[in-house]
């Protein structure tokens, strides 16, 4: 039997979510079937490679040092490109977000190709000669489609521009929800009752890429305390991992925390949470395709022009309410997620929705010229 090798991957959560674990999983369906598959991803990521034989979880030791993640590669791959990038300024113009991005000014980073490189050779040491690899920072060729699949470098890259992604179709993949383990239901088991219900909660907290996604902690305070006023018969979890998310430091009283967890279980917990939750609550980010991803409905809140990216990569037509308002209230974001709660919203027959049409066009603009007046 022939053995094929996927990875390692090493890129951007949310790209592996929608554009590489669904094309490994249609490879692995129809030109790989009768092969021997193996995955080599970050550890906890098992859900997302069911029909491998093996998924190998890169070592304690890998990264060894904080890496931005940036699509099928990381920032600083090779030459010192792709740059980190932090938001500087952005201009609001009533209901659509401007912003530029200049390169970190933290220390230079050593190029992080050829640490990944040796992570590779690692595997390889591992497999038979004649092992065929798709690796997701190289260049492939889909066998469905013929076209190419993940990421095409210039030899000497001088630009950010010298690095393209090449995604594969989404009909060239497979999505369905991942499946909780056992051994994450019986962690859940231990921590909550049978019956009880949820609202789970991503508060993103990133410091070296696109902060400008952040929400402020404190509205995240107000939101809880909102939640557990509106919804008491609902426990509040806090999802994310530790420095990703804020309250890694302690949850607030009365919230379950879902981030401490083992990093090999922690994944598979939050997918246990998730498909019991009656509503996920975010802003902007991986986590809330994520949690799309487990067709737990969700509110989204972010920036108006990535608005269609989100409901795009909605392939299950999860309920989703996005909410393109990066200083939205959070009373406003709680009545959206108790529409949601009750069934409301979205309007019935719509996956995908933009509360521009609940709260009104002009309810908007009023909130624009309030922030306007503010600065």
């Amino acid at each position: 039997m022939k053995t094929v090798f996927f990875g390692p991957w090493v890129g951007e959560f949310g790209w592996e979510l929608v554009w590489w674990h669904g094309w490994v999983k249609k490879l692995c369906r129809t030109v790989y079937r009768d092969h021997h598959r193996v995955a080599a991803s970050y550890p906890g990521r098992t859900l997302f490679y069911p029909d491998v034989h093996e998924f190998w979880a890169h070592p304690a030791e890998f990264p060894g040092r904080s890496i931005s993640q940036n699509s099928y590669v990381t920032d600083y791959w090779r030459s010192g490109y792709p740059r980190g990038n932090v938001t500087v300024r952005k201009k609001r113009l009533l209901v659509r977000d401007y912003f530029e991005r200049v390169p970190v000014t933290t220390e230079p980073q050593s190029d992080v190709e050829p640490v990944v490189l040796q992570l590779l050779r690692g595997y390889q040491a591992r497999l038979p000669a004649d092992c065929e690899i798709v690796a997701p920072f190289r260049l492939n060729r889909c066998p469905l489609s013929g076209r190419s699949v993940g990421m095409d470098i210039a030899p000497h890259p001088i630009s950010d521009g010298d690095f393209r992604n090449r995604p594969p179709r989404l009909e060239d993949q497979v999505f369905e929800p991942p499946i909780p383990s056992p051994e994450a239901g019986e962690y859940l088991r231990r921590i909550t009752g049978p019956t009880d219900s949820f609202i789970a909660l991503f508060p993103r907290a990133r410091s070296l890429r696109r902060p400008d996604k952040n929400w402020p902690k404190e509205k995240y305070d107000e939101l809880i305390a909102r939640c557990h006023q509106r919804f008491p018969g609902h426990l509040i979890a806090i999802l994310g991992e530790p420095g990703g998310a804020y309250y890694a430091d302690g949850v607030p009283p009365g919230c379950l925390d879902l981030i401490n967890v083992d990093r090999v279980l922690r994944m598979d917990v939050q997918v246990a949470l998730l498909r019991r939750a009656s509503v996920a609550i975010g802003g902007m980010s991986g986590a809330m395709l994520f949690a799309l991803a487990c067709k737990c409905p969700s509110v989204i809140v972010g920036l108006a022009v990535q608005r269609s990216e989100y409901f795009r990569q909605n392939v299950l037509d999860t309920p989703l309410v996005y909410y393109p308002f990066i200083d939205a209230d959070p009373a406003r974001v709680v009545a959206l997620a108790d529409g949601v709660l009750r069934g409301t919203i979205p309007p019935c027959n719509q996956a995908c929705w933009d509360p521009n049409a609940y709260f009104g066009l002009g309810a908007t603009i009023w909130g624009r010229l309030k922030l306007l007046r503010a600065q």
